[in-house]
């Protein structure tokens, strides 16, 4: 869905206004997607929840396996999501199902 925004400029030394057409398409289709239950106002506190439960439960493995190393990603997705699914019952789709022709690493 693609918005247009009209913005009225005013061009203060000359006193004109200036209308200034733009055409932005908001959802960019090259945009990483996102499951759109993350955009649920309710469920806010539980994704907090589970963010920090997958924090601690990484800890551990952060040890050995920093952030930022290949793969880490798919390893937190993961954990995230057993979490998201076992403890609130909440079906997520990672970033890497969302977005099936990007590789993430």
């Amino acid at each position: 869905m693609a918005l247009i925004v009209l913005v009225a400029l005013l061009s203060v030394p000359a006193g004109d206004v200036v209308w200034w057409f733009v055409m932005q398409e908001l959802q960019d289709p090259h945009a990483i997607k996102h499951d759109p239950i993350e955009d649920d106002p309710d469920m806010k506190p539980i994704f907090a929840a589970a963010e920090q439960e997958t924090e601690q439960q990484l800890a551990e493995v952060r040890k050995e396996w920093p952030r930022g190393q290949l793969g880490y990603c798919h390893l937190r997705w993961g954990v995230k999501q057993r979490i998201l699914k076992e403890k609130y019952g909440v079906e997520w789709r990672t970033p890497a199902q969302m977005n099936p022709r990007i590789a993430f690493d």
